[in-house]
């Protein structure tokens, strides 16, 4: 009977992530699983619980120990964790009674209610027994008067004296008796007629205390029941995000590894160098070993975890300074959460295709001549039949769809038991053996324990949007247009894949950032003063360090992160980047729209490269909204756009023409256009510079000339000249012809802007071939001017101009 295989089985979930790599379209992840037993022989190690969005060739297992990989599996399978386990739902009782204090008031009301009744009943009681001594004073003196007149009548002689003194006294006693018990039978009628009235007043204030009770018990109540309903919702919410993350279907990673006996020579283990785990060199020994300790390094490639780069830039347009503040949002949308691991953020982009993608041979390209016109609209010297073909086959090609679609990979089905039912892909074997490779298997040699570099990969398709809620993954490398025969369709897995140096998607001017996210969430006026008059420090934050190689940069963000998925994204700070000398400048175009366009050139001093990304923007202050920032190696410059500036105001008349001919046998129409562009700064402390953008037509026939008129002196193609009249009033600047002989037009500017006559400013106008006048312009602050264009269409009489 065959030896049972020695198994342990480890949970991804309980793996400790030693570091996560993310690049702008991709992350790789490297988890370590320590203290691994083996016993001499054939030993079987399970992987469970990898991110179904984990590209499978890119998986590799590393290590160091006495052992030797002999072969690696990797399969989808389902996911064995049951989600009720992993996430046991908090059975609070939500049939809790509400108990509300009684209300101080309708307490004191109650009691004193209370009080009433009891005086009233003993009222009551005292009534009846003063009731009772008047009928018995009665019945007495009845008694008496009876006893009188018997012995007046009767025959025995009496004592008259004796008896009318005895019914004098009784009568009195009786009346004495009489008198006390109606007085106090008065008071008590009194007293329970005030008792009535105060019961009757205390029964309102009763009756408003419950109803003002009950509001206030049922306003509890309510607020009670909106905070229940709030934390079902949270409760609901954090299920439905846990659920959106819960994957039905898991990467499960199979290591055969042979764990000798004891240790072995280098020399007799030559051969199988590649396909081992290297070892510290140690005495040969004779005892054998019952166990052998070992740790792997696993390490795989995911496209639903990346980085995008996030900018805050404020601008001053008082001190032309700026501040960046250089941020990462960090996208993790596997079901995997990284916990304490070192996070570094990559720059790479590079693409690997395939060796299967050939590169493209020109053909010869020949042409010919037919009579009329055979094909409309197609000039065959303009492009080859072979360029469009290309382009055409090109659009067709979709790289290959490697992932299923993530509401088959995530989620939780309603019936557990149908999951056995499903029918997955083939297992897939990646052996670890010596020798070459073979046509029907990968078979790649284990790496020496070492920090592993990034894996070549093969071009992935994104998942289908919409599958995954909200949140997409983001895309895979695309593959650039032309470059690829239809070969490359086929799958194509890197055989360094397992060890091959990370080369990512496409560049970042592709991948753009759809988060809406405005403005930034560091202050401004960090260093504003306090109520108190102290000047408090600005926040200070963890900067990370960055390491550029070759057209790569790496940075290594502060402390050990958690990277939990979240369908949104998180933000670290990687830097700040101070602006200096930021040119701003201004570009009106008023034969098009009369607004005075603000743009900021800035230059980037830091030895950081800016990539491409969106930016919160600000501006003395006042957030404009989101612009987006190219990318910007260091030393090099950039423009963004800041809208229109409403300090610079722009008025443009409309065109005006006069018509004229001349000629006595030949007549010749001859016609004088002019524009007028009036602009005023209304800034106080500032002086604006701008270029105003005009163009004069360009005759495509030697009939029609075109000459231009004001500015004077202005050519085609020729030297600059002076332009340029004040608006306000003052006197105006004659146009002087051609600039100086030795005198550049910077110092012509110069010369105007501080001349005597020149409070406005000054301005000068080049004509470009293209027909273009380019008007520079300086405008002191407060003032304006006003920019005159003038130029004359001559042609034979009888003809019309048109556009050609």
């Amino acid at each position: 009977m065959e030896a049972q295989i020695p198994k342990q089985e480890f949970s991804i979930r309980k793996l400790g992530t030693k570091s996560v790599t993310l690049y702008p379209t991709k992350a790789q992840i490297v988890r370590n699983v320590n203290g691994i037993s083996l016993k001499p022989g054939q030993n079987q190690v399970t992987i469970i619980g990898l991110t179904p969005t984990c590209d499978e060739h890119s998986i590799k297992v590393d290590g160091t120990g006495a052992a030797t990989i002999t072969d690696l599996t990797v399969e989808l399978v389902p996911n064995p964790e049951v989600y009720a386990d992993i996430y046991p739902d908090e059975n609070e009782s939500d049939n809790e009674t509400f108990e509300e204090e009684s209300d101080a008031e309708a307490e004191k009301v109650t009691g004193q209610l209370k009080e009433i009744a009891d005086e009233t009943a003993k009222l009551e009681n005292e009534s009846m027994h003063q009731y009772e001594i008047q009928n018995n004073v009665s019945r007495r003196l009845s008694m008496v008067d009876l006893y009188l007149t018997n012995q007046a009548s009767s025959e025995n002689p009496i004592n008259l004296s004796e008896v009318t003194d005895g019914y004098r006294n009784e009568r009195a006693k009786i009346f004495a008796e009489k008198t006390t018990a109606d007085e106090r039978v008065r008071e008590i009628l009194t007293r329970l007629g005030e008792l009535a009235k105060e019961k009757r007043r205390l029964t309102r204030e009763s009756r408003k205390a419950k109803a003002k009770a009950d509001k206030e018990e049922a306003k509890a109540r309510e607020k009670e029941e909106r905070k229940k309903r709030e934390k079902a919702e949270e409760k609901a919410r954090i299920r439905k995000e846990r659920v959106k993350f819960w994957p039905k279907k898991v990467f499960k990673i199979t290591i055969s590894l042979e764990a000798p006996s004891g240790f072995t020579p280098a020399s007799s283990r030559r051969s199988s160098i590649d396909s081992t785990v290297k070892v510290p060199e140690v005495t040969k020994s004779d005892d054998s070993f019952d166990t052998a300790e070992i740790n792997l390094l696993l390490s795989y490639i995911t496209y639903s975890a990346s980085w995008t780069p996030r900018y805050d830039l404020s601008l001053n347009t008082v001190t032309n300074t700026g501040t960046l503040d250089y941020s990462a949002e960090l996208t993790n949308v596997t079901s995997e959460t990284w916990r304490d691991a070192k996070v570094v953020l990559s720059t790479s982009q590079s693409s690997y295709q395939g060796l299967s993608d050939t590169i493209p041979t020109l053909q010869p390209w020949h042409i010919r001549l037919v009579r009329g016109d055979a094909y409309p609209g197609h000039n065959a010297a303009l492009q080859s039949s072979d360029e469009i073909n290309q382009a055409h086959q090109t659009r067709k090609e979709l790289p290959p769809q490697v992932y299923q679609p993530r509401n088959e990979l995530f989620g939780i089905d309603r019936d557990v038991a149908p999951l056995a039912k499903h029918t997955f892909r083939p297992q897939q074997r990646v052996h670890y053996e010596a020798g070459p490779y073979s046509s029907d298997t990968r078979r790649l040699s284990a790496a020496p324990a070492q920090h592993p570099a990034p894996m070549a990969m093969a071009s992935r398709a994104a998942p289908p949007t919409g599958a995954f809620g909200s949140m997409q993954p983001p895309p895979p490398p695309a593959a650039p247009s032309g470059l690829f025969s239809s070969s490359s369709r086929k799958k194509q897995v890197s055989r360094s894949g397992f060890g091959g140096q990370a080369h990512g998607g496409a560049g970042a001017e592709e991948y753009e950032d759809e988060d809406e996210e405005e403005g930034g969430y560091y202050a401004d006026d960090a260093d504003g003063a306090t109520l108190g008059g102290i000047i408090e420090p600005a926040l200070l934050f963890e900067e990370s360090s960055f390491e550029e190689s070759g057209l790569t940069t790496t940075y290594d963000l502060p402390n050990l992160k958690t990277l939990a998925p979240v369908s949104t994204a998180t933000k670290h700070k990687i830097a700040r980047v101070e602006f200096k000398a930021v040119v701003f400048s201004h570009i009106v175009v008023p034969k098009l729209r009369a607004d005075a366009f603000l743009k900021a050139k800035l230059r980037n001093t830091s030895k950081i490269t800016l990539l491409k990304g969106s930016a919160g923007l600000t501006v003395d202050g006042s957030f404009l909204g989101q612009s987006t920032i190219p990318r910007c190696t260091a030393g090099d410059s950039f423009t963004l756009n800041l809208g229109v500036d409403p300090a610079v105001t722009v008025g443009y008349s409309r065109p005006s023409v006069q018509r004229s001919s001349s000629g006595l046998f030949t007549k010749e129409n001859c016609e004088v256009f002019t524009r007028v562009a009036t602009l005023t700064n209304t800034k106080s402390n500032s002086i604006v510079e701008l270029t105003l953008l005009e163009q004069v037509p360009i005759s495509e026939e030697e009939r029609l000339k075109i000459e231009i008129m004001t500015p004077r002196g202005l050519r085609i193609g020729g030297e600059t000249v002076f332009a340029g009249v004040p608006k306000d009033g003052d006197k105006p600047r004659e146009s002087i012809g051609l600039l100086a002989a030795g005198k550049s037009a910077a110092g012509a500017v110069r010369a105007g802007v501080y001349g005597k006559d020149s409070k406005w400013g000054s301005a000068v106008a080049t004509a470009k071939k293209g027909g273009e006048i380019n008007f520079s312009v300086k405008i002191n602050p407060g003032r304006g001017c006003k920019l005159v264009l003038e130029y004359e269409a001559t042609y034979p009489g009888g003809e019309t101009v048109v556009s050609a």
